[in-house]
């Protein structure tokens, strides 16, 4: 069963399109990349630890 990527509401901060999750084929890890990849723009960042804990399955805290 393939895991749904949760949606990121950020934009990219080069060119306004939405960042995605994506995962890096060498290692498997997960980072955050433009969704104008390769065409347009080559922006990468780290995933922020919210998401993070959302992909691990971590039950949400709420008021933390």
């Amino acid at each position: 069963m393939k895991r749904t990527m949760p949606k990121i509401e950020k934009a990219c901060p080069e060119c306004n399109r939405p960042l995605v999750v994506r995962r890096q084929r060498a290692s498997g890890s997960l980072f955050l990349g433009c969704s104008g990849w390769p065409e347009h723009c080559q922006h990468t960042e780290a995933i922020p630890e919210s998401v993070r804990m959302q992909l691990s399955g971590a039950p949400r805290l709420e008021g933390f």
